[in-house]
Order: C-alpha cells, then structure tokens, then sequence
C-alpha cells in the first residue's frame, strides 16, 4: 500500500509539472523563471524528489540531480540536490531501523539482501563509504537500517561517497544548455551506452560489488 500510494503522488507531481518541465531543453530560461516565481517550493520540490526516487523504485536518481542543475545552476542546484540525497539516505535507514526486515522485503532484491547481510555487522565508516561509493544503488540506505553502523557515520559516509559526483553533473547540466542539440546528441550516444551496459550486466557488476566488498571488509 505505502508503495502503491507514493507511486500515486509521484505520478501526480509529474503530471502537474509536465507542461514546465517540458520547456527543460527547448524554453530553458522560461523554466527557470517560472520555478523562481514560486519562491521556496522549487527547492523543496527537488528534496521531496529525492527522497521519492528511493521509495517509489525503480526511478534513478540522477535525473533529479541533472533537472536540479538545469534549474538552479551548477552550486544551488548540487546543494539542493545534496538535501534531497541526504534526507532520502537518512530517513530510509531511520525507517528500516524503526519497522525493521518487513519494511525493507518490500523494496530491496531478497538475494541481494542475503548476500550482503553478513557483512551489515561492520560499523566502520571506511566500509560504508565503500558500499555507497560502488554501485550499489539505494541498497545501503535499507541496509544501515539493519546494521549497527551508527547513523551519524552512515551520513559521514554517505555525504562523502555520493555528494561530490552530484556537482560534477548539475555542472554538466548546467553547461548542457549552452551546447547546440545537434552536439549535445552526439555527446550523449556515448553515455546511453554506458547505461545500455550498466544494465546489460547489472547482475555480474552486481556480484563484482559483492565481491569487493566482502574483501574490504
């Protein structure tokens, strides 16, 4: 049901923002200016995304932080998008930490979870620094909540995994806007077949992941 109804709310969100988020590539600076006339909810709007990508899978998380570079430039929009990354991070684990393996069935592989649970005993932030600097994907955040890592280093590990990658690509979204469409095409043959083959061979990369955790631990 929590699922089925944040499903609902994202859907609903993207239906009312599908008329301005449409204008992303071809009326930019419109865009901008219609998410500065609505002062402090343009930024909120970012962090509820974050935090929604998490639960409502199997959404990514980088288009959030792409669109918030688009939006608030390559600084504020990586700030934004940082809380967002933050706030889902944390509260998931507080979550999966309150309610416990129930909660987190719902919305992590079982195999998965299984493999890695021998290793959720290990408290050290250089391990969970690794686990999040992998790709891992939104697994660590249900897993700190079933581990006895303590919170506070599982937010030291994750701001220092994840949020740095996050100003190189709203820097990249940003200066995206300045390339003509035809470049901007042929620079992005490049990254869909990186993604092609991140999902090609997600279960071996996930496994590889495994692997080199269950070492550094």
């Amino acid at each position: 049901m929590l699922q089925a109804a944040l499903l609902l709310v994202a859907l609903l969100a993207l239906w009312l923002l599908w008329e301005p988020l449409s204008q992303i590539f071809s009326a930019p600076e419109a865009l901008q200016a219609w998410v500065a006339s609505h002062g402090a909810l343009g930024p909120a709007m970012v962090v509820l995304l974050g935090v929604l990508q998490v639960w409502v899978a199997p959404l990514p998380g980088y288009p959030v932080v792409f669109v918030s570079g688009i939006l608030f430039g390559w600084f504020w929009g990586a700030i934004w998008a940082n809380l967002g990354i933050m706030a889902a991070g944390i509260s998931t684990a507080l979550l999966a930490r309150r309610i416990g393996r129930p909660l987190v069935d719902r919305f992590v592989n079982e195999a998965h979870l299984q493999r890695l649970e021998p290793l959720l005993a290990n408290r050290s932030g250089w391990f969970w620094f690794w686990l999040l600097f992998l790709p891992t994907g939104d697994l660590p955040y249900f897993a700190a909540g079933l581990s006895q890592v303590r919170l506070r280093d599982f937010a030291l590990a994750l701001a220092a995994a994840r949020l740095p990658f996050t100003f190189v690509l709203t820097w990249a979204a940003q200066h995206a806007l300045e390339i003509p469409r035809q470049q901007l095409f042929l620079l992005a043959l490049p990254l869909a077949f990186a993604i092609f083959l991140l999902i090609r061979f997600r279960d071996p990369l996930q496994r590889w992941t495994e692997q080199t955790l269950q070492r550094i631990s």
